[in-house]
């Protein structure tokens, strides 16, 4: 059985292997929820436009403790309009 498409997109930039997932592929995928999963708690019924191209927007989790946070919340998830803090 082939990899599911999410495995495969993972495995490209290195970020989502099964079982070692980094922090910045699970920051994606929890902001990705959040945006897609109305069941979520924090479901916020954005576009999670950062998708494909979430590394090159706002780049490696500078600390550990440092979140993603959207610069106008009222805004979707979107290049220019995501940082770490």
């Amino acid at each position: 059985m082939p990899p599911a498409k999410d495995n495969e997109n993972a495995l490209k930039h290195g970020h989502g292997r099964r079982n070692r997932t980094t922090p910045e592929y699970r920051v994606w995928r929890n902001a990705r929820n959040r945006c897609t999963n109305p069941l979520n708690d924090h479901w916020n019924g954005m576009e999670p436009r950062v998708s494909g191209s979430f590394l090159s927007v706002v780049g490696v989790k500078p600390h550990p403790k440092a979140r993603l946070c959207r610069i106008d919340r009222e805004d979707d998830y979107r290049p220019g309009n995501v940082a770490w803090l």
